[in-house]
């Protein structure tokens, strides 16, 4: 889990959470996880690698009993209940707290649920499973319909998915569809950037932009394209390899500059590119 929580034994067989990409390691740890991820914790959390693993921190008897809790019909309230009290890593207020929490959170509707758990991930790099939760979110054809709040949240979530892996294209497709069902202005404002990052003309959602919030998008994508240039060449000499020469970032620069201030020039619009130059930013 980045740092251990370890003050009992370490587990021989961890258990292992796929979409965070994380091993827990001792009990201490997994009460860690159960307080801090309500949303990623459902029926399949009691498995056998669950059991594996409390075997391994020689907790069979704890094994045994969420096992037979189980076969008895007990719900996953009370499995976590055991797992939290034998950890001895809560006090009870913290373990009232959370079941507050857990009630709260599994009294909302099903694709309310999936939204936290997309956003969880999201907020954690787990870029790709994200999407696939946000691409359920969004399934069916009623959906926009339906709830169109949730619906604009999803695509706008998704598309930032996508533009930290890089798919502009399709990250500016989920801002553009985000935009239709929920009209926020802060999502023009991505569609700007993934309209940039991916080298096509700016679309019809931003037609009604006035040049003053333009010229803050532009001063906002130009200092960002500046940090980034200078990330990759600090990374660069980091690794011994060959810094790009003053001309060929000076090239690539007055490159994307003019290619922005091309777009522009569709749009009818003056501008006067800042001291700077172009910049990388996920909105």
């Amino acid at each position: 889990m980045g740092q251990y929580i370890l003050c009992g034994p370490a587990a021989s067989t961890p258990w292992t959470d796929r979409e965070l990409g994380i091993r827990i390691m001792s009990m201490e740890e997994m009460a860690y996880y159960i307080l801090h991820f309500i949303p990623l914790i459902d029926n399949r959390f009691v498995d056998e690698p669950l059991y594996d693993f409390l075997k391994s921190l020689g907790k069979a008897d704890v094994a045994g009993r969420i096992k037979r809790s189980v076969r008895a019909s007990m719900d996953l309230y009370q499995v976590l209940m055991i797992l939290l009290r034998d950890s001895g890593y809560c006090s009870d207020p913290e373990i009232s707290d959370f079941f507050e929490q857990y009630n709260a959170f599994h009294r909302r509707e099903p694709a309310v649920q999936d939204l936290e758990r997309a956003d969880l991930l999201y907020g954690r790099g787990r870029y790709e499973n994200a999407v696939r939760i946000y691409q359920r979110i969004l399934g069916g054809p009623a959906r926009a319909a339906k709830n169109p709040a949730l619906f604009a949240q999803a695509s706008q979530h998704m598309g930032a998915c996508y533009m930290q892996l890089g798919c502009f294209d399709e990250a500016m497709e989920c801002f553009q569809a985000a935009w239709e069902a929920g009209r926020d202005p802060a999502v023009q404002k991505q569609i700007y950037f993934a309209a940039m990052l991916a080298g096509r003309p700016l679309p019809e959602e931003l037609e009604n932009v006035d040049a003053l919030r333009f010229g803050r998008w532009q001063a906002e994508y130009l200092e960002a394209e500046t940090r980034h240039l200078n990330s990759v060449q600090e990374s660069m000499e980091e690794r011994g390899i060959i810094p790009l020469s003053k001309d060929t970032r000076s090239a690539a620069k007055n490159r994307l500059t003019a290619l922005r201030l091309g777009y522009r020039k569709m749009r009818g619009m003056e501008c006067t590119a800042p001291a700077g130059d172009t910049g990388r930013h996920i909105g």
